[in-house]
């Protein structure tokens, strides 16, 4: 029986030290899917698609808004294949066995690590980019209870994810009044919902227990693909309750109720050119200021907050107990309706807005997910020198990924908003032409390569740990 991806050099390993024609032809052949790396690959240049293009509605008629499409939808398939890279990581079809189960918890542990570091560099950049690599690495660690969950389980898990995990997030966020810690903003209520996430993820540890050199699978991933889409993007239209539609209304365009992600952006102007006679105005100093016309500080200071003089700056101290009337449990009562309860819990299983983590974006954009998936499965054969530099950047997603916002870091600065005509071409031809001369002259990507790193160290082993038939590596 042929093991799936047994070596992570995208060229076969009894050529890796062969002439350069050689490494050529025999990339992504057996035991590597190149399909898989193709897919890989369509994520990585979908988000970079969604960074430097980022059209806000798909219009089937105007070219130069599809690339909409890949607002979303490339993150939850970068997920989807991140599952069924912990899967073939990790024993394939052979689940691995209760003596290797210790190192390969480690590895794994390791590897989530070493992900979650990087992610944090990134961060650290200041790009306006959501770094997607800090919840990579937390969910890489969660997903090492199930290691050996059967295809079915696996499947259940994920359904439950995807049904109950958005609303109930939704109805604890309005409940507890909006939580913001970090630790419950990265892995809960942040732009990457870990019920999105973990749904995609143990949906991806299913599949990578499936024959994926067969075009059966293909085939039925395709259709289960178009299914979903199907019902998650339709169930999207359903009109909301009457008694939940006036909450809906009330807030911001494209907000959604579990994460801040789709938040309008703000319209920068130099402040000389604003009028701000009349108005009362706080902030922060050195940060913002907001500024509201008279007949909005009632409504602002229902909660008997200090009186504001025009100009005049809050002082927090001056708060007294009053303030937070509407806090605690004899305050919840009056602060959260039912109806508002009942417009979170709605919004968070209807809505398909790109990153709202909703129920109906995970159905949809699971299927659209499954369908590129099938269909990269399906033509990476036939069309594989055409597909070769998507997939060659595909089969070193971390070095790809980092390599763009690097880049984006270097173009803008920190802080920058990166808005030139030519930078999305000019960074799909530098990392598809860098990765293809990398992965056919070098082998494995850098990071990749550390990441391997990370996790023999951290599972004690001098070579790579061996999972049944599967290196992790």
């Amino acid at each position: 029986m042929t093991t799936i991806e047994q070596s992570e050099d995208p060229v076969a390993p009894a050529h890796s030290q062969a002439s350069f024609r050689t490494r050529l032809q025999n990339f992504g052949r057996p035991p590597r899917v190149m399909g898989l790396d193709l897919a890989r690959g369509l994520a990585i240049l979908g988000m970079v698609v969604a960074h430097l293009d980022m059209p806000e509605e798909v219009d089937l008629f105007t070219p130069g808004t599809w690339g909409a499409l890949a607002n979303g939808r490339s993150s939850l398939l970068f997920a989807l294949l991140a599952g069924i890279s912990i899967s073939l990581m990790t024993g394939g079809r052979s689940r691995p066995s209760a003596a290797e189960l210790p190192q390969i918890r480690l590895a794994m542990l390791g590897r989530g690590a070493f992900i979650f570091a990087i992610g944090l560099v990134l961060e650290l950049l200041n790009t306006p980019i959501a770094v997607i690599l800090t919840i990579y690495g937390v969910l890489y660690v969660a997903a090492i209870p199930f290691l050996r969950w059967s295809a079915g389980k696996l499947l259940v898990l994920s359904v439950i994810c995807a049904v109950l995990g958005p609303a109930t997030l939704a109805v604890l966020k309005t409940v507890l009044l909006e939580p913001s810690a970090p630790g419950v903003m990265l892995t809960f209520f942040g732009i990457y919902s870990a019920a999105a996430w973990l749904a995609l993820i143990f949906a991806g540890m299913a599949i990578g227990q499936f024959r994926l050199a067969s075009a059966a699978t293909a085939g039925k991933l395709l259709a289960a693909g178009m299914m979903l889409a199907f019902i998650g993007y339709g169930a999207a239209l359903i009109p909301a309750p009457g008694s939940v539609t006036p909450f809906l209304e009330e807030s911001f365009d494209g907000e959604d109720l579990i994460g801040d992600s789709s938040m309008p952006m703000p319209e920068y102007v130099p402040a000389e050119k604003l009028d701000l006679g009349g108005m009362y105005c706080e902030g922060v100093p050195g940060s913002y200021v907001s500024c509201v016309p008279p007949e909005e500080i009632p409504e602002r200071q229902s909660m008997d907050e200090p009186e504001l003089s025009s100009g005049q700056w809050p002082d927090s101290s001056s708060y007294d107990a009053s303030y937070f009337s509407g806090m605690g449990w004899t305050g919840l009562a009056q602060t959260i309706s039912p109806e508002e309860i009942g417009a979170s819990a709605w919004k968070a299983f209807f809505s398909a807005e790109p990153h709202s983590g909703a129920t109906a974006e995970i159905i949809g954009s699971g299927g659209f997910a499954l369908i590129v998936l099938g269909l990269c499965l399906l033509v990476a054969a036939p069309l594989r020198w055409i597909a070769l530099p998507v997939a060659a950047m595909g089969s070193m997603p971390l070095t790809s990924y980092c390599a763009h916002l690097v880049s984006y870091f270097i173009a803008a600065g920190p802080g920058g908003m990166l808005m030139s005509d030519t930078a999305l071409p000019l960074t799909m031809m530098a990392l598809l032409i860098g990765s293809t001369l990398w992965a056919i002259f070098l082998g494995r990507g850098p990071l990749e390569r550390l990441a391997g790193l990370s996790a023999r160290a951290m599972a004690g082993a001098p070579n790579p740990v061996q999972t049944g038939n599967r290196t992790t590596e």
